[in-house]
């Protein structure tokens, strides 16, 4: 049962209002952040639940556990049970409980730093972390760093209680959220070293760090037996996942990409600007003073081994950048009871945060999702073609919810010669905006024009009602 703190009004009103900030995040519609959030998390469960969509490899291949697509599989049943078959007010509900179980993740942050420096340091926590723009656009879109991040959070708390009350049921709670946190996104078990040092870093018996292990193992078995059951194997989902790494990195980095080791540098001085400095700053700071403390050991741990990948992502930090705000927030409060330019270092602390407002401000395309949606009321629809976008640009079968055959061409023309073959397919054609030549005169008429995406139909198909 979860006691709510006596608070004044004050605190409340600004609760609220980071409430109603990330539950009104959540209402727009709003394009994908990454191919990952259509069809590891919403494509998958959906095929689940129908039958019918796209597969995707790293399910096949069973490089990734099924804790998240299934919770997000019972939601689409719990909303198809309550006859809620409306893809949009699906999607809605998958996004207002990763916002709760972030929210939650906050309070537990909050009360963490309240109990570690003092309500100072909560408020600043509060605001920074509740009102990050980066951040609350991320909890607005289904990903595994997001609800691995938000589960991370939810671990600090029982850490934070175990330096005033040294209890083995703090630590093993801490260590279970940690594991569930990694079972849903692998990389994310290095936190759980990070956490036992600070476990070990306080007084008394270091075998109690035992006990955080424990807790841990506990909820990573589940995660196996849950791989047990979904593949036949237990552990699978890791095991697969650490050789794709390991045993076949070199063919993985050529599908995905590689990038300069300065990478995470140049993307967070663009998207967070000076902050990212006051970030490092802070906590290299408090891990020169306080040694494995809980907030900055980890998030350097964490930043350490994703520099050391060669696949990079911003979003793969994402677990660290609550970390790390919340030892800034530890950092600026400290200087603040010493009386260390505590104006200066605060009204510093908040201009740098001013270009994160406007980093990632704005939401990605959301035409894809039109034009899939568009497609979906036409009772004619025998197959869904898209040109030089592959199935990213078609927004997956979630958005159709149409069981049609589908097709990628790599031009125009490409289309035009297959229905020289068969003149059954391809009556409707979705392409992105970018990049992509327009038909051949005659072959193809525009009929409806989104933002980033355009639907072209036969003229005889665009005579349709």
């Amino acid at each position: 049962m979860i006691r709510l703190p006596r608070a004044k009004p004050t605190t409340w009103i600004f609760a609220l209002g980071v409430l109603l900030v990330h539950l009104a995040s959540a209402l727009p519609l709003q394009g994908p952040l990454h191919a990952d959030e259509l069809y590891q998390y919403l494509e998958t469960p959906f095929r689940a639940l129908h039958g019918y969509g796209f597969r995707v490899w790293e399910f096949d291949r069973g490089t990734r556990n099924w804790l998240l697509p299934g919770c997000i599989l019972g939601i689409l049943r719990a909303c198809e049970a309550m006859r809620v078959s409306d893809p949009l007010q699906q999607l809605l509900a998958v996004r207002l409980a990763e916002k709760l179980l972030f929210l939650w993740g906050l309070w537990n942050l909050v009360r963490a730093c309240d109990l570690l420096a003092g309500r100072r340091a909560a408020w600043l926590c509060a605001l920074s972390v509740g009102l990050l723009p980066l951040l609350v656009l991320a909890t607005s879109h289904p990903l595994s760093e997001p609800f691995s991040m938000s589960l991370v959070m939810l671990a600090t708390l029982p850490a934070a209680r175990f330096t005033r009350q040294p209890l083995l049921r703090h630590l093993a709670l801490c260590g279970a959220l940690l594991g569930l946190a990694t079972v849903v996104r692998l990389q994310t078990g290095v936190l759980i070293p990070a956490f036992a040092a600070f476990a070990l870093a306080q007084p008394g018996p270091r075998l109690r760090a035992l006990a955080l292990l424990g807790g841990a193992g506990v909820t990573l078995a589940l995660g196996g037996l849950l791989d047990l059951w979904t593949y036949g194997e237990f552990a699978h989902s890791a095991i697969a996942n650490l050789n794709a790494h390991f045993e076949n990195g070199a063919a993985l980095q050529t599908q995905m990409g590689t990038q300069p080791a300065t990478f995470y540098a140049t993307e967070a001085l663009r998207h967070l600007g000076p902050l990212a400095l006051l970030l490092l700053a802070a906590a290299l700071w408090t891990f020169w003073r306080q040694g494995a403390d809980l907030f900055a050991l980890p998030a350097l741990v964490l930043l350490g081994v994703h520099a050391a990948v060669p696949h990079k992502e911003l979003r793969f930090l994402l677990p660290a950048l609550p970390l790390l705000l919340a030892a800034l927030c530890l950092a600026v409060d400290e200087f603040w009871r010493r009386r260390w330019l505590p104006v200066g270092a605060a009204l510093l602390w908040l201009a740098s945060a001013q270009p994160s407002w406007r980093a990632l401000g704005t939401a990605p395309s959301t035409g894809t999702i039109q034009a899939a949606r568009f497609l979906s009321a036409k009772a004619e629809l025998r197959d869904w073609c898209t040109v030089g976008t592959g199935c990213f640009g078609g927004a997956g079968y979630f958005f159709l919810r149409r069981d049609v055959p589908f097709h990628e061409f790599a031009s125009f023309p490409h289309i035009v010669a297959a229905r020289a073959k068969d003149p059954g397919v391809c009556d409707y054609v979705t392409t992105t905006t970018i990049g992509v030549l327009p038909p051949p005169p005659g072959a193809y008429v525009r009929v409806a024009h989104f933002d980033g995406a355009d639907v072209f139909a036969t003229p005889e198909a665009a005579k349709a009602p």
